[in-house]
């Protein structure tokens, strides 16, 4: 028997250093690939997983290198973040 061509979710997080949540994160943008089983479960595509490890983006956004620096996926764009944290705000008022 060769290779396992898919993983199991808690398999992917563990082989790509980040917990079963991030995993989902990558499957819902679209930068890890599944399938599903006959009985409903779902599994990460190997290939994908490699993929990702390949070009380093398996890393939470916001986690920081073991040097302690920041990774570029952690700049938003001017005015961003502040849009981020006033819109739940702003959704409530009725003036």
């Amino acid at each position: 028997m060769g290779a396992p061509t898919s993983l199991l979710i808690d398999q992917a997080a563990q082989r790509l250093g980040v917990s079963r949540r991030t995993v989902y994160y990558r499957i819902r943008d679209g930068r890890l690939q599944t399938i599903r089983t006959r009985c409903g479960s779902q599994r990460v595509l190997v290939a994908t997983v490699e993929a990702l490890l390949r070009e380093g983006g398996a890393r939470k956004v916001g986690a920081r290198r073991a040097d302690g620096v920041a990774s570029s996926s952690d700049a938003l764009p001017v005015g961003t973040r502040a849009a981020v944290e006033m819109a739940p705000q702003q959704a409530f008022s009725r003036r």
